[in-house]
This record gives C-alpha cells, sequence and structure tokens, in this order.
C-alpha cells in the first residue's frame, strides 16, 4: 500500500497589509509560493515567519489549524488573528527541519522595498509605555531566544547590551546574529512580557480600553449638544 504521507514545507507567514494575521499553509517550493502570493490581489509582500519540513505536512497543517480554529478568520481561509509566535511555537512541537528562508523573498525588488517600508513604519507607532502597558524597569525577553533581554527605559527606548535602543534595532541585531538578513524588523512581534508578545498586550490593551469606554455610563451634560431645529 503506497504511503499517503507528503514531505513537504508548512509555512507561517505575516503580511503588515494584513495587520494582526497569519498565514498558515503548506507548499513544496517555498520562494515559488512565496512569489506566487506576491500578485495583484495583495498591496505586499508575505514575510515567512517561519518554515518546518516535516514528513506529514498535511496532518501538521490540519492540526494547527485546528488547533487555531477559534482564530481562523473564515473556514475557507488560511489566516488566523494570532499572533506568530503562538503557531510557531506549535509548530515546533511537531519537529522537522527548520527552513525559514533568512531573506526576505518577492516577485521583484520594488516589493522588497515596499514591505520594508511597511515594516519600518509600523515600528515608529509603537510605543512600550501608553500602548503596551509597560513600566520603566520592566524586563522584555527575546521571543525566540529568551535568554535575551532588554529592560524598559523610556516609551520607546529599551536598554540593550549596555546601550539605549528600540525594541525594533534590538530584535534586528539578534535576528542578524541568527543569519536572517532583513533590514528591517517588528519589535513588537518579537520582544515578550508576562508570556505576551508586545504586539498581543498592546492588542488587549487596546480592546479593553475600547470595552470600558462603551460600557461606561454617560455622565449629565456632557452628551452631544444637537442643532436648534429651524
Amino acid at each position: 500500500m503506497p504511503d499517503s504521507k507528503k514531505k513537504a514545507v508548512v509555512y507561517v507567514l505575516t503580511n503588515p497589509a494584513f495587520a494582526d494575521h497569519v498565514k498558515v499553509g503548506t507548499t513544496t517550493n517555498l520562494a515559488k509560493r512565496l512569489k506566487d502570493l506576491d500578485n495583484t490581489s495583495v498591496p505586499l509582500p508575505f514575510r515567512c515567519e517561519f518554515a518546518v519540513a516535516v514528513e506529514d505536512a498535511a496532518y501538521v497543517e490540519r492540526h494547527v489549524h485546528q488547533a487555531f480554529a477559534d482564530h481562523r478568520t473564515r473556514n475557507t481561509r488560511e489566516f488566523f488573528e494570532v499572533n506568530p509566535q503562538r503557531i510557531i511555537s506549535a509548530l515546533k512541537i511537531a519537529g522537522g527541519r527548520d527552513v525559514t528562508p533568512k531573506e526576505d523573498i518577492a516577485a521583484d525588488a520594488e516589493g522588497i522595498k515596499a514591505l520594508d517600508r511597511a515594516t519600518r513604519n509600523r515600528s515608529r507607532s509603537s510605543r512600550l509605555i501608553p500602548d503596551a502597558g509597560l513600566q520603566i524597569g520592566d524586563t522584555l525577553r527575546f521571543a525566540k531566544n529568551e535568554a535575551m533581554t532588554a529592560e524598559v527605559v523610556g516609551e520607546k527606548a529599551v536598554l540593550f547590551e549596555g546601550r539605549e535602543t528600540s525594541v525594533s534595532a534590538a530584535a534586528l541585531t539578534l535576528l542578524h546574529r541568527a543569519g536572517y538578513k532583513w533590514t528591517t524588523a517588528s519589535g513588537f512581534q518579537y520582544w515578550m512580557f508576562q508570556d505576551e508578545t508586545l504586539a498581543e498586550r498592546a492588542k488587549r490593551l487596546q480592546e479593553e480600553r475600547q470595552e470600558d469606554d462603551e460600557g461606561a455610563p454617560e455622565v449629565p451634560g456632557q452628551a452631544e449638544a444637537k442643532p436648534d431645529q429651524e
């Protein structure tokens, strides 16, 4: 009886155009898949955050999709509203060989430049204290290597390896050491505090603030004045 298992790559992709969403799928040719996805239906290329070659890719993909079903955007789509580090942690349990590309891949050089620009702009707007609810002195851990830490020293600054810098610059330094050739990275995706990435934490706090605002009783005298009717 032929073996129905098919060796392929399970990938985790992000895209600055689809904030807070992750694409999880399989392919036998990752570079071609990334180029094919960079088409006229999307404004920016995808970045491969993690890819692993496994013996039964369909089995692994199916179980990851099931595990994160509550976060799935639509049943007929491979998109999940969840931080990529959560899915990466689940995939690492499956074993396999890490084949994550160290460079961004797109249909052309213009796509790479657009991806870098969008990632850099997103990083600049993130603030540690008001957005992520952190305090001076809080210790952050790097998602890809929790032995690496940084200390919050300002609204947008951390102390990393003895010098003051941004979380994005610190993350990019560590990514370069791991062999990545990216020119930009969003620090909020890679630094963690109390078992949440900063991106997860900022999103959760924003949602909590919105719920509080919606549930707050209206203060007498502060209702919006209605214009006089003629």
